[in-house]
């Protein structure tokens, strides 16, 4: 969940715990709550990082897909 104080555009990249990009989604994100879904489907279980990029700030997440 990410709370943005403007709407823009951000990307979401998912790495595996070696630091390589497995991933990208360019996002949109509006003012207020935003509930953002990470582009998972495609990747082989484990445990990856995913940092999401936003004008002002990165989140960084680790996530375990079972």
């Amino acid at each position: 969940i990410i709370d943005a104080d403007r709407v823009e555009k951000g990307m979401v990249v998912i790495s595996d715990l070696s630091g390589k990009r497995v991933s990208t989604a360019v996002i949109n994100v509006t003012t207020g709550r935003n509930t953002i879904e990470v582009p998972a489907a495609n990747l082989a279980a484990g445990s990856y990082m995913v940092t999401v990029y936003l004008n002002n700030q990165t989140i960084v997440r680790k996530i375990n897909k079972l």
